[in-house]
């Protein structure tokens, strides 16, 4: 009977701290039309081959894919979802994270005295669902909250642009800004461990400005948004909650476009997150994660468990023969205990 109880309290244990396997990748599969990377995850290119080789063998438990073209119908997700499975790593739930890229607008939010024009979308892109984000998990997922229509203006101690000293472009359409240039969303899943949320977003690179400097404004009031969202600040999301995060475990997730160091952002925003203690800032991540031509290698890639997490392991993966990104694969093994 002690031998029984024993070994039902390791197993116990064992169940408690089964390790999650996270992934967070920007790939770069945005192309210049919709349906063209539909139509290159169905031929079966070079790249997506090199890719879904790489992902097979990172083998996450979820997966979280940055700088992928999303369509309403979610075709193109449901095809790289089906080559996935195909080359042996099958994933039961995917979501599509539409949010505001490529999404017009309807004002002149560039200043530049026209509508229509890629800049006054209310986040950058060619069209709805360009450059995007994508989520895969074993477990199932689902959106519990989405803030895409937030406006800038209502996120605490807002860092808005202005021209001289007048709002950018002018009062009334910046009292209209919205502060999410693609999303963000807190994604619930159902692991073996209990319900862990992800944070996720994908923010603006704090670079192509004017002297307003709208972009990196924006970029470092976006990765802001989790810390005011975690101190129970209103954040009104989509469907007009605007209730505090809970006592859930969380991970906060993405391509933040920012490093703390190096670059043009402005570092206050990621150097307060990275140094929050609610946070984990894994020391096997603290490395780049970014290598474009003519700029120094940085860091902008994130996976950033709450503290209730005990890191197992991780990395940054090396390149990737014939993908084109220029960003490196991100992988963390976490445990709940």
């Amino acid at each position: 009977m002690i031998r029984l109880a024993l070994f039902l309290s390791w197993l116990g244990l064992a169940c408690q701290a089964e390790t999650l396997r996270i992934v967070n990748w920007n790939v770069a599969l945005d192309r210049d039309g919709p349906g063209l990377l539909l139509a290159e995850i169905r031929k079966d290119g070079p790249e997506i081959a090199a890719i879904l080789q790489d992902l097979v063998q990172r083998n996450a438990d979820i997966l979280l894919l940055v700088g992928f073209d999303n369509d309403y119908a979610g075709q193109s997700l449901a095809a790289f979802q089906a080559r996935l499975a195909a080359a042996g790593l099958n994933y039961s739930s995917a979501l599509a994270l539409v949010g505001n890229a490529g999404m017009p607008s309807g004002l002149d939010l560039d200043g530049d005295g026209q509508l229509n024009g890629w800049g006054d979308n209310w986040g950058f892109g060619r069209y709805p669902g360009h450059d995007s984000t994508v989520l895969l998990s074993r477990y199932p997922l689902a959106v519990s909250r989405r803030w895409t229509k937030l406006r800038w203006a209502d996120l605490p101690n807002a860092r808005m642009p202005q021209r001289g000293n007048a709002p950018f472009p002018d009062a009334q359409t910046a009292a209209q800004l919205r502060l999410s240039s693609g999303g963000h969303w807190q994604v619930t899943t159902q692991t073996p461990a209990g319900d862990v949320n992800l944070l996720i977003s994908y923010p603006t690179p704090p670079t192509f400005d004017g002297p307003e400097q709208r972009n990196r404004l924006r970029n470092n009031d976006e990765i802001a948004f989790w810390q005011h969202y975690l101190n129970g600040a209103p954040l009104a999301d989509d469907a007009g909650n605007s209730s505090p995060p809970g006592d859930a475990p969380f991970i906060i997730l993405g391509d933040l476009n920012a490093d703390p160091d190096a670059g043009d952002g402005i570092k206050t925003a990621i150097r307060a997150l990275l140094a929050d203690p609610r946070l984990i800032n894994p020391a096997a991540l603290d490395q780049p994660t970014a290598f474009w031509a003519g700029l120094p290698p940085m860091r902008v890639d994130y996976i950033l468990p709450s503290a209730r997490f005990r890191i197992v392991d991780g990395g940054v993966a090396g390149a990737v023969e014939g993908a084109r990104t220029a960003h490196r694969l991100v992988w963390l093994d976490v445990a709940l205990d």
